[in-house]
């Protein structure tokens, strides 16, 4: 991943200005602020949770994803996994599949195999087992 002269402001404040940095494969980076230094602006706009200002972001077939720092009461009684699929919408995915498989027909197949698609491409038969390695 590539960051060049990444600027992001929020209403009229600016956040980032003039950030640049190269990760290559198999770095490990931990980023450290003090609490308002922009740690998760960063985060959402490589995410692209939030748009940035100006700069480039080159990313490298990397998918990056951004979990929230706070979660709503509403998944109290998720374990953590669950919650996970739920926020990258794999766990909706999975169930669409299932239940196009279970009555799969000329009609329902480009349906089929979109959302195959789709669930390939974040490596779904595998993300749990992923998602694992990541948690450990």
């Amino acid at each position: 991943m590539i960051v060049s002269n990444l600027k992001v402001s929020i209403k009229s404040n600016i956040i980032l200005d003039d950030i640049s940095f190269v990760l290559n494969n198999n770095d490990k980076v931990g980023l450290v602020g003090v609490n308002g230094s922009g740690k998760s602006t960063l985060l959402k706009t490589l995410s692209s949770t939030i748009n940035k200002d100006s700069g480039i972001i080159k990313l490298n077939n990397e998918i990056i994803g951004y979990l929230k720092q706070e979660i709503s009461h509403e998944f109290d009684g998720f374990s953590i996994l669950e919650y996970i699929k739920y926020e990258v919408g794999i766990d909706k995915l999975e169930s669409k599949l299932h239940e196009l498989e279970s009555n799969l027909t000329e009609e329902n197949m480009e349906e089929y195999s979109t959302i195959l698609n789709q669930y390939l491409a974040i490596d779904g038969y595998i993300f749990e087992d992923n998602l694992k390695t990541v948690l450990t």
